[in-house]
Order: C-alpha cells, then sequence, then structure tokens
C-alpha cells in the first residue's frame, strides 16, 4: 500500500537522441520515432514510460518529459489524451447473486484441484459435497455475453487470432509484436482483454 512518505517513483534519465514531436501525430506515433531514433523497440519505451511498478497502462507525462528534455505543459499541451496523472478508479459495489456465488466457488475448488487431485481432501477443504466437487471440475464456465467489439483490433485481427491458441504465445509477447511489427496504437489491456475473450471462448466451444 503507498502512503504520502513513500517516495516517487523515480524519472527516467533524458534519451541520448532528442526528437521534436510533429503535431498532430499523436503520443504513440511520437514514443515509435522516438524509440527508433535512440535505437530501441517501441513496445519497450512505451512501457518504460508507464507508471512504475507495473509499467502498463497510460504513457505518463512526467516520465516522457524527462526522458524527451521537455516539459509536461508542452507535452500535454502538443498531445491532448496524454495523461498527468493516473485517472481514478471507480469502485463499484457487486451484489453476488446464488449462481455468481456458486461459480465462484467452483473457480476456487477447479484451482485448487491444479495442485490437488483427491476429490476426498477438496471435499474437506470447501465443504461441499464429492457431487460437487465432480461438477465443478467437469463445467467450465460460458464465457459472458458482451458487446465490446475491440474496434481499434480489428485492423489487427489477422495477426493476433492464428497466435490465440498456442498456450506458448504470451498475451505480452502479442502486444509487443502488434507494437514494434505492425506499430499498433493500443494499450496492453486492450490486447489483454481480447486475448482472453476469445481463450475463453475456445475453451468453451471445446467442452460443448
Amino acid at each position: 500500500m503507498t502512503s504520502l512518505l513513500d517516495p516517487p517513483s523515480p524519472l527516467p534519465a533524458p534519451l541520448p537522441i532528442p526528437v521534436r514531436p510533429r503535431p498532430p501525430e499523436t503520443v504513440n506515433a511520437y514514443i515509435r520515432r522516438l524509440a527508433r531514433a535512440n535505437h530501441l523497440r517501441p513496445s519497450q519505451l512505451r512501457s518504460y514510460l508507464c507508471q512504475p511498478p507495473q509499467y502498463t497502462g497510460s504513457v505518463r507525462a512526467p516520465r516522457l518529459a524527462a526522458a524527451t528534455g521537455r516539459t509536461v505543459e508542452a507535452l500535454l499541451h502538443t498531445f491532448p489524451d496524454l495523461q498527468a496523472a493516473p485517472r481514478p478508479r471507480q469502485v463499484r459495489a457487486r451484489r453476488l447473486t446464488r449462481d455468481a456465488a456458486q461459480e465462484k466457488l467452483f473457480e476456487a475448488i477447479r484451482a485448487e484441484a491444479r495442485t490437488t487431485f483427491s476429490i476426498r481432501t477438496l471435499r474437506k477443504t470447501f465443504g461441499v459435497t464429492s457431487r460437487t466437487i465432480i461438477k465443478a471440475l467437469a463445467r467450465v464456465e460460458q464465457p459472458r455475453a458482451t458487446s465490446k467489439s475491440f474496434p481499434s483490433l480489428q485492423p489487427f485481427r489477422h495477426h493476433i487470432d492464428p497466435l490465440i491458441n498456442n498456450p506458448s504465445v504470451t498475451i505480452w509477447s502479442i502486444w509487443m509484436t502488434l507494437v514494434d511489427e505492425h506499430d499498433a496504437e493500443v494499450s496492453y489491456g486492450t490486447v489483454r482483454d481480447y486475448v482472453t475473450r476469445q481463450r475463453r471462448r475456445a475453451e468453451w466451444d471445446q467442452q460443448r
């Protein structure tokens, strides 16, 4: 947990080769040019300019300013979509229905079963019957219907979809490929949500 007494995250050192912005280019386009001028992968530099320790999400204006030697004010004026600080998250209260509570139990049973293969042990751990354990292990949750269409990924579907069914390909590597090789202006979170949804759908189809 971060407190007011915690020291701020150290800012990046200035990059050796400065690059001037070219309005009206986007901040992602600017980072691509900046990375290639300094012999870096765009995905590598973009991650470095995000908020530590996760290094995901949106590029932070103070970190980009430190890396480029420009002021935060100048960058915010040039790139209106650039964030000076993280947006506060809205926490929504969720009420678990009976079905949702059951599915939460089933997920916990399946997770525990990856290391514990005894139905008797699982039954004692969760305080349920053997029938419930078997039902949980035999069931794969159907992906929830969603209207999210991921429009920013539509031009790159033919690059992403062949990789989804390969378990050795990580979501991070898919995102890096899109950013570095195809100049995609998409966040890691968008790629993560899309790949996770598609993999869950494929898993559900195999169990039907």
